[in-house]
């Protein structure tokens, strides 16, 4: 990573939301509380982002993970907030990725979440444990304008990148198929 920042190829952006957050003081009662945290956050996280989208002419973006700008906001305010980035990160002309997570009562067909319902394309990578073993699984959920594969199939994670195994599936958490798991 930091030879590509050197070489003017990435650039990284923390962004806490704590840290954008305005906060009211103490009011006598120990609490401090957030106000307006999602629009500040979105406005300070979108200037970044186009600014080092302008100044290394990025093609792609990645925000690993949206998933912290929804912890210091309540359900429907997070929810505006996700969907003001998205709306601001489609203006830059950029293929962008979001990373997300979702606990594991969320994993109802019915539940999409408002990033789900805004992006393109929908990829769910899931865990189970079985018999004190890890399955991985991948899953396209959804892919505007294309068709897809529906199934869930293992994958795993080398040091030379991903690797899903098309001709196997996972079903209740295990491998069904002659797959040699790494």
């Amino acid at each position: 990573i930091e030879r590509l920042i050197k070489e003017n190829k990435m650039r990284v952006i923390h962004a806490d939301p704590i840290a954008y957050a305005h906060y009211i003081p103490d009011r006598g009662n120990g609490d401090d509380m957030h106000l307006d945290t999602g629009s500040k956050i979105v406005e300070t996280l979108s200037k970044h982002i186009e600014r080092y989208v302008g100044d290394i002419e990025a093609k792609r973006i990645f925000i690993d993970s949206i998933t912290s700008l929804k912890i210091s906001q309540d359900q429907i305010q997070a929810r505006f907030t996700i969907m003001e980035l998205i709306k601001n990160l489609e203006n830059l002309d950029c293929t962008t990725m979001l990373s997300s997570e979702i606990n594991s009562g969320a994993l109802t067909y019915e539940s999409f979440s408002v990033e789900e319902y805004l992006s393109e394309v929908v990829i769910r990578m899931h865990t189970f444990r079985m018999y004190g073993n890890r399955t991985r699984a991948i899953e396209i959920l959804k892919m505007r304008g294309g068709k897809h594969d529906d199934m869930l199939r293992p994958y795993a994670i080398l040091d030379t990148g991903l690797v899903v195994y098309q001709r196997e599936t996972v079903i209740d958490g295990e491998v069904v198929g002659a797959v040699k798991m790494i």
